[in-house]
């Protein structure tokens, strides 16, 4: 806190933001599993094709000359799994990982405007 100049007690991060992300983060290596599953992959290439899962919103964060690193992540995706399913099956684990993703966001958001604490009781 020094180091920063913050005012005020308790901590700067609270620990339930890590652990939620590490959840988070948990949550999408296991669709990611889920995905290489359901496009062939086999079981020891499944882990392999799950961590593109991962570093692919990594890499379309850091592409910052593309508006939201569009088509960044499923380049990765495809990138990763290309050599263990076919090209289509690859391109279809990342249509639908990128699917998957937007259903969750929509259902996230749904649930959570519900409990906004801006909203009139």
């Amino acid at each position: 806190g020094k180091l920063l100049r913050l005012s005020g007690a308790g901590p700067v991060l609270p620990w339930r933001v890590p652990l939620l992300h590490l959840g988070s983060w948990c949550l999408w290596a296991g669709s990611a599993l889920l995905v290489c599953y359901a496009v062939g992959a086999q079981s020891r290439a499944v882990l392999y094709g799950a961590a593109f899962f991962v570093l692919a919103p990594i890499a379309g964060f850091l592409a910052l000359p593309l508006p939201a690193g569009v088509g960044v992540r499923e380049s990765m995706v495809v990138l990763g799994l290309s050599p263990l399913v076919s090209a289509q099956g690859a391109l279809a684990a990342a249509l639908l990982a990128r699917a998957t993703s937007l259903v969750a966001d929509v259902v996230l958001w749904l649930i959570l405007s519900r409990q906004a604490p801006w909203r009139a009781r």
